[in-house]
């Protein structure tokens, strides 16, 4: 399957003639997980929200089955316990439900998924038999890198300081991913005003030369 990585949904091609449009925009998901290391920990919690037209359109959330008990550590950072994950569903089966959620070809966007969330994911489907190939991606942390590299920090934490994001329940994965959203959405608007600006400068010179060209005609 072919897809291109665009603003807005992008269409995807499959058979000739038939064509698939992804299910929202982009996703904005995260994850909680019991450590670091996607090869021995696990995850916890996984949560989503699909965006459409730059709206919250769909949102996803499940607490997800672990081997073993919670680490302290691990309990102290995220807030789950034992107790919340009784009776939630294994990996395989909240993998399951969150690629429902999210759709082939999906778009998707968090705060350091790159290096962490996705791992995390792909790893998990590997062990529980399942593929997870999502290879159009937007890092919050990396656009933050690129749009203020003079900050000392670029963690959510900091992030959340910074723009004015009130911070409600960090460390879970659903609050977490709407806190993703406002950066994503605070990113996006410095480039359209960086953007805005190298466009007015741009009219502003093919005026002057069309002037010139003008006045050098006219003699």
């Amino acid at each position: 399957m072919r897809g291109r990585a665009a603003g807005g949904a992008a269409p995807f091609s499959t058979r000739e003639g038939e064509v698939m449009e992804s299910k929202y925009d982009y996703v904005v998901f995260d994850i909680e997980t019991t450590g670091l290391h996607p090869e021995s920990d696990q995850i916890c919690e996984i949560a989503a929200i699909g965006v459409k037209d730059g709206l919250p359109q769909g949102l996803f959330s499940t607490l997800v089955a672990i081997e073993g008990s919670m680490p302290e550590a691990a309990g102290r950072v995220n807030g789950i316990t034992d107790d919340m994950l009784k009776g939630a569903p294994a990996i395989g089966d909240a993998l399951d439900a969150f690629l429902d959620f999210i759709g082939e070809d999906a778009v998707l966007a968090g705060h350091n998924i790159a290096s962490f969330d996705i791992p995390f994911v792909q790893a998990a489907a590997a062990k529980s038999g399942r593929v997870f190939i999502y290879p159009y991606v937007i890092d919050t942390l990396e656009a933050a890198r690129e749009l203020w590299p003079d900050l000392p920090s670029r963690s959510m934490d900091s992030l959340r300081g910074i723009l004015g994001i009130e911070r409600m329940d960090a460390h879970r994965a659903l609050a977490d991913c709407y806190d993703e959203l406002a950066v994503l959405n605070a990113e996006l608007s410095v480039i359209m005003q960086s953007y805005a600006r190298k466009m007015d400068y741009c009219r502003r010179v093919l005026l002057r030369i069309a002037g010139e060209i003008a006045e050098e005609i006219g003699e």
